[in-house]
């Protein structure tokens, strides 16, 4: 019940209540990546970019293809608009918060973006281990 609300509300962009349906169904299905992967996005839109990296480790360390089998266009991600609009104002302000979400965002569009966008972020923060597990993950993924 509450996916599918959260599917509506995610269709029609109201990220705030599709985060809000997305995470009570996690709670009741904490292995749904479909809930997960959507929750991310929500994450992302809605400012808690900590939250969103803790599910997008989740996924990644289990396995990247959950996301990188996404089809934009089928599966109505918004990612391509998000990352267009994020991309065109990214400035000095806020800018390591901007980069870690297009990272995340990019994973459902292009695996090597992604990465990429991984690094630079890598470059503002070397300290943390999340990151160098995510770009492992990732490189292992591409040498595949």
């Amino acid at each position: 019940m509450h996916e599918m609300l959260g599917n509506q509300y995610f269709l029609i962009r109201n990220y705030f209540e599709a985060e809000k349906e997305f995470e009570v169904g996690l709670l009741s299905d904490p292995d749904n990546f479909k809930i997960k992967k959507k929750l991310i996005v929500c994450y992302i839109q809605t400012g808690h970019v900590d939250s969103a990296l803790t599910l997008f480790h989740n996924i990644v360390s289990t396995d990247p293809k959950i996301i990188t089998d996404t089809n934009p266009e089928e599966d109505n991600c918004p990612c391509p608009e998000i990352i267009y609009e994020l991309e065109s104002i990214l400035n000095n302000s806020e800018v390591e918060l901007k980069t870690l979400s297009l990272a995340m965002l990019w994973l459902y569009c292009d695996l090597e973006e992604s990465i990429w966008y991984f690094e630079q972020y890598y470059q503002f923060n070397k300290s943390t281990h999340i990151i160098k597990s995510i770009l492992a993950s990732l490189n292992k993924e591409i040498n595949k």
